[in-house]
């Protein structure tokens, strides 16, 4: 016979497991990456240090679910063993509750690109209809479909670090910092239409002209914050 402390303990287990929220990182990259993990709030277990900071290791091939609190806000930056930072994977739970299971989230490139998306473990819409999936699995090829359609491409020849058309004149390699100049910038948003942040959306105290080519870009960063309803939600390298 089951005793009411007992009963309660289970009842409670019950909600808490109802409640909990989950992120699941799945590595079908050739390399291992290991997550930085950044949070304003929240918290959640780690298994490694990633960039002088806690972070979670995953290996090529492997799956890991980690459990933030339903507090977190905060982010998982993809990096190399060498180091090298790749996409920043952003989302809240803190303010996305609204008294229900609410998740906004992001892929973020501002400081640099890696293949991967970011949504809802079921594929789930948006809360607005529309796909849930962010981010890219190919940049790079992404990118060189939009690459050949541009026809006066003066303005980003120069920047081959960032746009690397050297070898054939195609690209070969793209990359991203918070030192890309707006040209790099504009291309990647509005041109190669990625599913991310390229640079900052609206900033507080900032008024820009909506016809003009910032206002533009600041429209379509705008539309990178995704909501679903659900805090299950999973990241996927390539």
């Amino acid at each position: 016979m089951f005793s009411p402390a007992k009963i309660l303990n289970a009842f409670i287990a019950l909600l808490t497991a109802a409640s909990a929220a989950s992120l699941t990182l799945q590595n079908r990259s050739p390399f291992p990456i290991c997550y930085k993990v950044e949070h304003t709030f929240g918290n959640v277990s780690t298994n490694s240090i990633c960039d002088f900071a806690p972070g979670l290791f995953v290996n090529r091939t492997q799956n890991i679910t980690v459990h933030p609190t339903l507090d977190f806000l905060g982010a998982f930056t993809a990096m190399s063993m060498n180091g090298t930072k790749g996409s920043r994977h952003e989302f809240n739970y803190k303010f996305g509750t609204d008294g229900q299971n609410f998740t906004w989230y992001d892929v973020d490139y501002e400081m640099g690109m890696s293949n991967s998306t970011f949504g809802p473990v079921d594929h789930r819409n948006r809360t607005n209809g529309l796909p849930s999936l962010a981010g890219e699995r190919d940049l790079l090829a992404k990118a060189n479909a939009a690459w050949v359609q541009v026809t006066d491409k003066s303005e980003l020849l120069p920047h081959y670090y960032y746009l690397d058309h050297r070898a054939t004149g195609n690209l070969s390699v793209i990359r991203m910092d918070k030192m890309a100049p707006f040209a790099v910038l504009e291309f990647f948003q509005m041109k190669a239409n990625l599913t991310g942040y390229v640079g900052a959306g609206s900033i507080h105290d900032k008024v820009v002209n909506p016809k003009s080519k910032e206002g533009k870009f600041v429209a379509a960063s705008d539309k990178q914050t995704y909501q679903v309803s659900t805090q299950d939600m999973e990241i996927i390298a390539y």
